[in-house]
């Protein structure tokens, strides 16, 4: 509508002596929300940094009397070509924490394939006889699936129990038999430390996996600190577990200072520390000693309830026999695809979701279920793909060894070229995203750097650890790896200088 027209409806509806008021009103109305949305773009807009000003921040940082003695590496570059736009130390191999499992990730997704599933079969050897009774025995296949059961044991055994009788198996006049033989049987990794291994987070990846390898611990704990504490259930029941309790009420608020200590295979373990007044049911994970010999006991027991009889109880292999008979198949059991488990690994940093990724590339292109095998052929992958990894230095795929240690510029390397890839979009859903997602949901919630960095973090005790995408205000798109080793600050210390120095980058 032009001004003339809009001019001779106001002069047709309002009075005469009004319509001079009416476009005085409209005026006025038009400065203030111009000059509202001029302040909202210019807040938005923030104002550019330069490379410099980047570098002048991580001085200061290093100055605190808390990076006294701290080593960083930092290195930023165009996701379209490997070209330093910000450099601090890129070359020196630190500690990478969880930032590893971008590195595993990213390896498996290029072998496997994002549709990749895991199969875990149940097979029988011998006959099943007219009366229902099998002359041989049941096994339960793994393949190393880590996501086998992690949500739903109940109903998925449940679930797999019933295609067993559906296929007419009555009784049993044989063993049940878990194959764990795909991976080895190490269980931890060598370098892990005493203090992770028993608790959830050191849970190891089984051939035979269940229930993401964990139980939890309940705990009543006291009025005051100091006072006793009780384990009033431990879920699920494992058989043997031996849980010996020298945990004590904290000061309120204290949260949870509870570890778990014990072995694998090991089923005495003994847990210390603190946990938080007046609770009932104050909730700890721990590692399961034995993942496979609980996952074919608990198939076991769910069989005989619903009524299968089987005469021989069960067995665990953790080494395939060499005169293993002929097996027939009864049910195959597909996880989900491997864009999903990569997804969970990268947004919860579970452990054992990587750890198992690299044992299973090994087994894969080596038949060496082991990180030995994993670490090998992820190092093969990356030098025939022409990316440089100088300062890799892996014992893990999930980053909790101290041993492991990377430089920036390598790690920045294997994203960028991840990133550029047929499979970029899979990975890049992966990555958790700054104030929005996974485990940077609590970073930058009030920042400029919000929905702006999708990276996976990485912390273990005095090491902070970034790599991934940075989306600037500028429509630009670039690469960057942070690594902080060796600092004293808190983890709540500490979280400033990450949001600061993600703001500056989305800046850059």
């Amino acid at each position: 509508m032009s001004f003339f027209n809009l001019h001779l409806k106001i002069t047709l509806i309002l009075p005469k002596r009004k319509v001079h008021v009416f476009w005085l009103a409209l005026l006025a109305w038009l400065l203030v929300n111009c000059s509202e949305n001029d302040t909202k773009q210019k807040a938005f807009a923030p104002k550019p940094v330069n490379a410099n000003e980047i570098l002048g921040y991580l001085h200061n940082l290093l100055q605190e009397p808390e990076l006294a003695g701290a080593s960083l590496g930092f290195y930023v570059t165009p996701l379209e070509k490997d070209s330093a736009i910000v450099a601090y130390m890129p070359d020196v191999a630190l500690a990478t924490a969880s930032t590893l499992k971008a590195v595993t990730t990213a390896t498996a997704l290029g072998i496997l394939g994002s549709d990749y599933r895991f199969e875990t079969q149940i097979a029988y050897s011998g006959k099943i006889d007219a009366s229902g009774t099998l002359q041989g025995n049941l096994y339960l296949i793994g393949s190393g699936d880590p996501s086998f059961g992690s949500d739903n044991m109940p109903s998925l055994i449940d679930f797999l129990a019933n295609r067993v009788i559906e296929k007419g198996i009555k009784k049993i006049n044989g063993q049940l038999i878990g194959d764990a033989s795909i991976f080895d049987n190490d269980g931890a990794a060598r370098t892990w430390i005493w203090e992770d291994i028993g608790n959830y987070y050191g849970a190891s990846p089984s051939g035979l996996s269940i229930h993401q390898n964990q139980y939890s611990i309940y705990f009543k704990t006291g009025r005051s600190s100091g006072e006793e504490t009780k384990i009033v259930e431990v879920a699920p029941k494992i058989e043997g577990l031996n849980v010996r309790n020298e945990v004590v009420t904290g000061e309120k608020y204290s949260g949870d200072n509870a570890y778990i200590f014990g072995g694998p295979f090991s089923y005495e373990k003994i847990v210390r520390g603190t946990l938080p007044p007046n609770y009932n049911r104050f909730m700890i994970k721990g590692a399961m000693p034995e993942p496979a010999k609980f996952c074919t006991s608990y198939f076991l027991k769910t069989l005989e309830a619903k009524g299968v009889q089987i005469s021989e109880s069960f067995k665990v292999l953790y080494e395939r026999p060499l005169n293993l008979p002929k097996l027939t198949k009864v049910y195959t059991y597909q996880s989900p695809p491997l864009s999903e488990i990569i997804k969970q690994t990268n947004y919860k940093s579970i452990n054992l979701y990587a750890d198992a990724l690299l044992k299973k590339i090994g087994h894969e292109r080596l038949n060496e279920g082991n990180f030995e095998g994993g670490i090998e052929v992820l190092k093969s992958y990356w030098a025939n793909k022409g990316v440089d990894t100088p300062g890799l230095l892996m014992h893990d795929g999930s980053g909790l060894s101290r041993y492991n240690a990377v430089s920036a510029l390598s790690l920045s390397n294997i994203l960028r070229y991840t990133i550029q890839k047929d499979t970029s979009e899979v990975f890049l859903q992966s990555l958790p995203v700054a104030g929005v997602s996974g485990t940077l949901k609590n970073i930058c919630k009030n920042h400029v750097a919000k929905g702006r960095i999708s990276a996976k973090s990485g912390y273990i005790k005095n090491v902070r650890a970034y790599t991934g995408l940075v989306n600037k205000y500028s429509n630009k798109r670039l690469i960057f790896t942070l690594l902080i080793n060796n600092h004293t600050k808190s983890y709540r210390e500490m979280t400033p200088h990450i949001e600061e120095i993600f703001n500056l980058l989305t800046r850059l």
